[in-house]
């Protein structure tokens, strides 16, 4: 009998795709995540989340 392999399991997980929001992260059926982990998907900068104003 083989073992499939660890990385299976991943390619096997339904699959969600959300926004993530400034202030919350993200949310997956009805909990929030947020974490440094989302930063490189974000396109806004976490340092001024919530700041409407311009940065110079």
């Amino acid at each position: 009998m083989a073992i499939p392999s660890p990385d299976l399991y991943y390619q096997l997980l339904p699959v969600h795709h959300v926004g993530i929001d400034p202030k919350r992260g993200v949310k997956i059926r009805g909990l929030h995540y947020d974490g440094a982990a989302l930063d490189p998907y974000a396109t806004f900068s976490r340092i001024g989340a919530g700041n409407t104003s311009a940065a110079t």
